[in-house]
């Protein structure tokens, strides 16, 4: 009798829930359809839908691991000759990374 009176309630919740549920799921979908057909699209902005983004964020997340492991080692364990200069290389290029990645997120699109 329990699960008569559980399943009542539950059907009744689902019920009462329904037009919302498809209110919402329909907003979204035209929401999603205006950020695949935007009309007006600039030349320089970066847009969300696009997979060079998503191929840009994938890889700064690996450039912030990489920094996240290499700047406490290097901290850590100091070399004693001094860095070498590949190292500065490798050094530099993060940070020029990291000023691009900057310039590309002041012209992304929401």
């Amino acid at each position: 009798m329990d699960s008569e009176i559980n399943k009542d309630y539950e059907d009744d919740t689902i019920a009462n829930d329904l037009p919302q549920a498809k209110s919402i799921k329909k907003k979204n979908n035209e929401k999603y359809k205006r950020m695949v057909h935007r009309e007006v699209r600039k030349p320089w902005m970066f847009y969300p839908e696009d997979g060079s983004k998503a191929n840009w964020d994938l890889f700064m997340t690996i450039v912030l691991v990489y920094t996240c492991v290499a700047t406490p080692a290097q901290i850590a364990f100091p070399p004693e000759g001094g860095v070498k200069v590949g190292w500065k290389v490798v050094r530099w290029m993060v940070d020029f990374l990291f000023l691009m990645d900057i310039i590309v997120i002041f012209n992304s699109a929401n």
